[in-house]
């Protein structure tokens, strides 16, 4: 009703407006929003207020950043073995 006002107020004319394919765009719009409130980062909130989900998903990520130090230490070793005088680059500047 408004935009209907909105537009008699500027053009002097009524003009009815058609959306084409309005059903399925609302559908896929509430898919999205759904989609959007069942993920990150919009969960975040719900983790947030519990203090005992922080402690256990902080417990989480310290054990993953544990293991991906050791997989860093693990590749330094096999690259000091393969090169063990190791490496000497030139980079050439034209």
């Amino acid at each position: 009703m408004l935009v209907t006002k909105a537009l008699s107020e500027t053009t002097g004319e009524i003009t009815i407006l058609q959306i084409p394919d309005i059903e399925e765009k609302i559908l896929a719009l509430e898919e999205e929003i759904r989609h959007i409130m069942d993920t990150d980062p919009y969960q975040y909130k719900f983790l947030l207020i519990d203090k005992k989900e922080v402690a256990a998903r902080k417990e989480e990520l310290n054990e993953e950043l544990k293991k991906y130090q050791e997989y860093s230490q693990q590749l330094d070793a096999m690259l000091t073995e393969m090169l063990p005088e190791g490496v000497f680059m030139i980079w050439d500047l034209n």
